[in-house]
């Protein structure tokens, strides 16, 4: 919530200069351009709360430990946006340091008490994104020939054939090319390079790690 906190404060500071507030985990991959164009669909002068739930059910809390109360919430594991109208609606109760008290409030980490915040106390409903995912998501289950259409990637640990099965790496199937674990052990840069192997970036990756994914 301190995290959070600075983060909503920072960008208020600066409203005028961007259209979007947005938070994801520092563990998930997202593709930039997709995740853009997705945006762009949305009018930030109007209030929008996006994201996708990490529950398949409304989540319920208690209220200052009182109040059961329930709502929606898009996790920071698979990234979350406010648009700067309702950003700008949330400072009331969330700016100089009234975030954390909202957390308090109901005692619960910063991606719920976005939710708390956006769909319970403004009545914002979420947005809900299917081409964005958590690491709570079954994600070997996607199309490699649909990784390209997604906007977030996390990770996580799954029982099943033709997947790397270790937490913290990206899911990939086996038949993607990948860099040896040794130099890409989170799978990220194997991720990516699939994503754009042509960009400048995967190719600032390639010489750095001097070698190419296995073909």
């Amino acid at each position: 919530m301190c995290k959070l906190q600075v983060m909503y404060d920072l960008y208020m500071s600066k409203i005028e200069q961007y259209k979007w507030f947005c938070s994801v985990d520092d563990d998930t991959y997202i593709n930039i351009p997709n995740f853009v164009k997705m945006l762009r669909e949305y009018d930030h002068d109007k209030d929008w709360y996006i994201g996708k739930p990490s529950l398949n059910h409304i989540y319920s809390v208690m209220e200052h430990k009182k109040k059961k109360i329930s709502y929606w919430f898009a996790t920071g594991g698979a990234a979350l946006c406010i648009s700067r109208a309702l950003a700008k609606r949330m400072m009331p109760l969330c700016g100089n340091g009234e975030f954390i008290k909202r957390g308090e409030a109901i005692n619960n980490p910063d991606d719920t008490v976005i939710g708390y915040v956006c769909n319970y106390l403004l009545g914002v409903p979420l947005t809900s994104i299917p081409e964005m995912h958590s690491h709570l998501e079954p994600m070997w289950q996607i199309d490699p020939l649909d990784y390209h259409k997604q906007i977030s990637i996390s990770w996580g640990e799954v029982v099943a054939s033709k997947v790397i099965i270790i937490p913290n790496r990206l899911l990939i199937r086996d038949e993607i090319p990948q860099f040896p674990v040794s130099i890409d052990p989170t799978r990220a840069y194997t991720f990516h390079c699939h994503l754009f192997p042509k960009s400048d970036s995967c190719r600032k990756i390639q010489d750095r790690l001097g070698a190419l994914p296995d073909a």
